[in-house]
């Protein structure tokens, strides 16, 4: 004779299959949405690099463009761009990445039509900004503006090193934020979960690309203990 299940049995089987799913599908999704982040990452590390290079020309030399103002340098870099628009913002609102609001003024906004948006300030047309008179590295002494990628435009978060990724426009090449090399706001300290919202003018979170290009993860949202010469992910 065969014994069929009874309907407490399958209330149970059920029951747990719902606690299961309530576990697991988060994560997944989690995951999944974070994957996404970093191709889109590296896609607009690509993107931006190729345009910029047709910015500066041959000469590999940013300087050359003549523009003394930010609104020029990016209506020069918008032109190898799809660009829908391009305006000044008296304020941004936005999150580090602990989650504390921050809000920025004076940066110009331009909107791709792939969705991403691109913030700037602060031009300099030495391309000398911030640490042209330090001991670092000379790739760091040649940094004309920073920009501020937001890989999903409008649609939240809207924080730092979670859709928002910095990168530097050098006097000839982009590069991501918070690499090995970072002079002083390093990745340790501000793209790290444990640390202030805010560190002597570095924002935490705002210095996660190179990580999530290098590394090809976000597991800096997940653990604190990372570095760029012992552990590259999360329990490891």
């Amino acid at each position: 004779m065969k014994r069929a299940f009874t309907l407490a049995e399958l209330l149970i089987t059920l029951g747990i299959i719902g606690v299961v799913a309530a576990i697991t599908i988060p994560m997944v999704v989690g995951a999944w949405q974070e994957k996404v982040a970093v191709n889109k990452v590296a896609h607009a590390y690509s993107l931006i690099s190729q345009a910029y290079l047709q910015t500066i020309g041959d000469d590999l030399d940013a300087t050359t463009l003549g523009c003394k103002t930010t609104e020029c340098f990016l209506e020069a870099l918008g032109k190898n761009l799809k660009v829908l628009s391009l305006k000044y913002l008296s304020t941004i609102n936005l999150s580090t990445l602990n989650g504390d609001d921050i809000r920025w003024t004076g940066y110009y906004r331009m909107e791709l039509d792939n969705g991403y948006v691109i913030y700037g300030s602060g031009f300099s047309s030495a391309c000398n900004k911030t640490y042209s008179n330090w001991n670092v590295d000379d790739m760091y002494k040649t940094i004309c503006m920073s920009i501020r990628v937001d890989i999903n435009g409008d649609k939240r978060p809207n924080a730092l090193g979670r859709d928002i990724f910095q990168f530097y426009l050098l006097k000839d090449r982009v590069y991501p934020a918070g690499g090995t090399r970072e002079p002083y706001y390093q990745f340790k300290w501000l793209c790290n979960k444990n640390r202030p919202g805010t560190w002597d003018g570095g924002y935490n979170g705002d210095f996660c690309a190179a990580w999530v290009l290098f590394n090809k993860n976000m597991d800096y949202l997940h653990c604190n203990d990372l570095s760029w010469n012992k552990k590259s992910k999360c329990g490891k």
